[in-house]
């Protein structure tokens, strides 16, 4: 039965290239017309998302989650926010230019938001309750003896010295949520040129920070990248096609159907995700490594037959290697990792794009400019392909075992900050505050009750993880009484005294003793919830730059807070989420493509050669990446789906042709093996592009993937002819009357 509906399906396919090749022009302005259409439709609806959330489906049974959505709700003036700081050695300067940025962007519109509590007033006029009493001292006994230092101490602050680098941080949101294809381009935009103006004066900075200046900024590298990759395999492609095919009309339908293929792969994913994140960016590099596949396979066939012919022969090959090609790519869209979810479900769309051209628009074309001319050099089978088969098997198998050895330690790096380049500003700054202990996105938020903080402040201070532990009880000094008394008995010293320039120590002098209720409302809203619990920040002692510092900081806060939230939690969270989403897509991913094969081969001899060799090239690969210090991470962890996908491909061509020639050196003679090479090449070109980008991410899995497909064409013309050579029967063993072809083993 499933023979009779494979012989059918490659006589439909061969009647339906039949009919294209009868009305090539209508055949072409159609294709034409949907991919303008598309193209159009992408332009002006399809949105980029950078928001690290939406890359996984947490569910409520996730206990960071749930912390991280409380923290949200309790917090909201504390999410999706630029941070613009402000620093230098002279403090007056440094707070000098602060206030007038402060004064600027509190007028402008665009923006929703701006707190900055270092700069309010309350804590210049309280600014000597904040001293330790030996600097408390120091201060008052230099005041006393020369009251004309005044100005020199508080230009530099009180309890400071001259060493230090002072910074003032202001936190903002805009006016709106965003919208477009670059979701924070224009606000972040906006927030440069006004920073810009006035000029800071000499030795103080401004720089910008935040998550959404980092999200901006991974999205501009993300599409950096994309654009190069994309001019970089397209020449590399062009150069892998002159040499290897060496034909116009297989070259010119490849690149058409790429520009094609590419808009309609595009229009699929606007209709069906919408907004692309981060890591569905890369499926547009992705398609011209994918695309050639089966480009190049069909138009090398048409080469050696006719265009009937050739459908009608590699058709069904074509259809299973589509089919489990989406299989590996949607065995993901069930899981809760998001990014790789959609990125799957364009792929899959891609994939299927694909196969709809190479049989639809390519033959439109070669009836148009003419069949491809037959190839006249003399094909012979690589000399790896003709190694001795038992001792490939052996030393493949003693390889796989070393492999596997070696990958058994490799490491899954869930830190989104080693995703991006420490050398841009918003990256550089955000490492400079974690390194002086200031507040950043990635401390941990801890929610208590106010009874509750003290013990659980000192709890957290103590752990060798923990640099410092803020929370709001930090802006209400202990000891107020005595600071104040003493006060009171320096301003005696004063009272006597009418000098106009006094007055700023005056009402340092003068201030009162305050409590969590005095406190301006710009602080209490960054620290105190609307449910009344306080926010405790805890910062790391290390930079959180690798997996190692951030787990242990992590556990060790949750081992003692009774929640814990923040950015460097979701992080981990989604780590966690994205390992178990890899575990569940890979077994579901291997299920599906042998069911698929089985059901096409109808015996498990056939699947398992085509998927030893898969799981060889996975092997070394991870072995590479792991001798090589590439540790898998968020972005390059689709090098699984990618090489079942591609591996799966090669090998059911290669076993394809094996079973309708019967013959190993018939198979690597052929046309096939050419295909093999020239597609697995121009994949490698596109991936190696890839591995150029500025953004980390994309340059990981570029090279990651670069690495797979390498290693599986190198299986692929080793290990799978030794395998076929060892069969006990050929491959034409189905095709009764048919002789038996020479021993070649």
């Amino acid at each position: 039965m499933l023979r009779l509906i494979e012989a059918r399906l490659a006589t439909a396919l061969g009647r339906w290239v039949a009919l294209v090749g009868r009305h090539p022009h209508a055949v072409l302005l159609g294709v034409m017309l949907l991919s303008l259409l598309a193209a159009t439709a992408s332009w002006r609806h399809a949105g980029i998302d950078g928001d690290l959330e939406r890359l996984i489906r947490p569910g409520p049974e996730q206990a960071w989650y749930r912390h991280d959505q409380d923290f949200k709700a309790a917090f909201p003036d504390l999410q999706q926010t630029a941070v613009v700081v402000v620093s230098g050695d002279d403090r007056s300067a440094v707070v000098s230019h602060a206030r007038r940025l402060e004064r600027a962007l509190r007028e402008d519109p665009a923006f929703a938001q701006v707190l900055a509590p270092d700069l309010h007033p309350f804590f210049e006029t309280h600014a000597l309750y904040y001293l330790p009493p030996d600097r408390l001292q120091t201060w008052l006994t230099a005041i006393a003896f020369d009251p004309s230092s005044l100005d020199r101490l508080l230009a530099r602050g009180p309890g400071t010295t001259p060493q230090d680098t002072h910074y003032v941080s202001i936190l903002l949101q805009g006016a709106s949520g965003g919208g477009g294809s670059l979701p924070h381009g224009e606000l972040v935009d906006h927030l440069r040129t006004t920073v810009a103006t006035p000029s800071p004066a000499e030795g103080v900075q401004v720089r910008l920070t935040g998550e959404i200046v980092l999200e901006d900024e991974e999205i501009t590298m993300a599409l950096t990248g994309i654009g190069m990759a994309g001019s970089v395999s397209l020449l590399l492609l062009a150069l892998i096609l002159g040499f290897g095919v060496r034909c116009w009309r297989i070259a010119l339908a490849i690149f058409t159907l790429l520009a094609c293929g590419t808009a309609l792969t595009l229009g699929w994913a606007t209709l069906a995700i919408g907004e692309f994140n981060t890591l569905a960016l890369i499926f547009v590099v992705m398609f011209f490594g994918l695309g050639v596949d089966f480009a190049v396979h069909f138009g090398l066939r048409v080469r050696d037959t006719d265009v009937v012919e050739a459908a009608s022969s590699i058709g069904p090959a074509l259809l299973l290697c589509m089919l489990t090609s989406s299989m590996a790519f949607l065995a993901f869209a069930p899981t809760a990792y998001r990014g790789l979810a959609e990125l799957g479900v364009i792929s899959a769309g891609g994939m299927v794009v694909a196969f709809i051209l190479t049989l639809t628009l390519m033959p439109a074309l070669f009836a148009l400019t003419g069949p491809p001319r037959p190839s006249a050099s003399p094909r012979r089978a690589p000399r790896a392909a003709r190694l001795p088969a038992r001792p490939v098997v052996a030393a493949a198998l003693i390889l796989a075992l070393a492999a596997g050895w070696i990958a058994k330690d490799l490491r899954f790096d869930f830190s989104v900050l080693a995703l991006r380049d420490a050398g841009t500003e918003a990256m550089a700054t955000l490492l400079e505050l974690q390194d002086a202990q200031q507040t950043t996105d990635y401390s941990i938020a801890v929610l208590a009750h106010p009874e509750d903080v003290a013990s659980l402040r000192a709890s957290l201070q103590a752990l060798p993880e923990v640099g410092r532990v803020t929370a709001p009880e930090n802006w209400v000094p202990e000891n107020q009484d005595r600071i104040h008394a003493e006060l009171q008995q320096a301003a005696a010293a004063f009272d006597g005294l009418d000098r106009p320039d006094l007055e700023p120590l005056q009402r340092l002098l003068g201030a009162q003793p305050f409590d969590l209720d005095d406190l301006p409302d710009a602080v209490r809203r960054l620290s105190i919830g609307q449910d009344g619990r306080h926010l405790l920040r805890v910062e790391p002692v290390t930079r959180l730059t690798d997996r190692a510092a951030m787990t242990a900081f992590i556990e060790a806060v949750a081992a003692v807070a009774p929640n814990h939230a923040g950015r460097a939690v979701v992080e981990w969270g989604v780590g966690n989420v994205v390992v178990k989403a890899f575990t569940e897509a890979a077994m579901l991913a291997f299920a599906g493509i042998a069911v698929l094969l089985l059901l096409h081969f109808r015996s498990p001899l056939w699947p398992i050669l085509v998927l030893l060799p898969i799981t060889l090239a996975l092997l070394l690969t991870f072995a590479i990446a792991e001798l090589t210090d590439l540790t898998l991470n968020m972005a390059n962890i689709l090098v699984v789906p990618l090489i079942f996908g591609l591996g799966v491909d090669t090998g059911i061509h290669v076993v394809h042709r094996f079973r309708n020639t019967g013959s190993v050196d018939g198979v690597y003679r052929s046309s096939t093996a050419r295909a093999v090479i020239i597609s697995g090449l121009t994949t490698i070109g596109t991936f190696i592009a890839l591995a150029a980008s500025p953004h980390k991410g994309a340059a990981s899995v570029g090279l990651l993937l670069a690495v797979a497909i390498g290693t599986m064409l190198a299986v692929t013309f080793v290990l799978l002819p030794a395998l076929l050579r060892l069969l006990p029967h050929r491959g034409q063993e189905d095709r009764p009357g048919l002789p038996s072809p020479p021993d070649d083993r």
